[in-house]
């Protein structure tokens, strides 16, 4: 495994050095990493609670199992092009989840504000106001249900998606 040395690495592809079972390891590391550095945990406006860090740690664990399981999928089948096939699959189901949680992430940000947003007085709101809001606005049960059923839907529609791909299932 090279994991600073990329060019040593781009000459082992060159040379076909590089076996689907290293590629693999490298294609998880890279999701693992970029789930980690995406979260909210590292880059967020919103004030983080137990909720925030349980979301965050639920995305690295759901990259790491769509992973997986696309992966023994894909190898109950053909066993071609896994990573291809992961990226090209993973994109039409990617934007199903991103219309799905804007549809439904206003009513859960509402639903889990709901004392914030009952407030008669919200119309006549000042713009300090608006900023102690915006740092107190909280994600609680309807965002993490919403969320986890986002991650399993993502699984197995990957899972599902690459037998297909793969040639198990039609």
């Amino acid at each position: 495994m090279n994991f600073l040395r990329d060019r040593k690495l781009a000459r082992r592809f060159k040379n076909n050095e590089v076996s689907s079972k290293e590629q693999f390891v490298y294609f998880l590391i890279y999701n693992i990493i970029i789930s980690i550095f995406m979260s909210s945990t590292f880059h967020s406006d919103i004030s983080m609670n137990l909720y925030s860090y349980i979301l965050d740690a639920l995305g690295v664990i759901c990259i790491i199992v769509a992973l997986i399981l696309s992966k023994m999928a894909n190898d109950k089948g053909d066993k071609k092009d896994f990573i291809i096939r992961s990226i090209c699959i993973g994109l039409p189901v990617l934007i199903q989840i991103v219309v799905i949680t804007i549809v439904l992430s206003p009513l859960a940000a509402v639903y889990d504000n709901r004392e914030v947003f009952a407030d008669p007085n919200l119309a006549n709101i000042s713009e300090e106001e608006l900023k102690a809001f915006s740092e107190n606005f909280k994600i609680g049960h309807a965002a993490l249900i919403l969320t986890i059923t986002a991650y399993v839907y993502y699984i197995w529609r990957m899972y599902t998606s690459m037998l297909i791909a793969s040639g198990v299932k039609e």
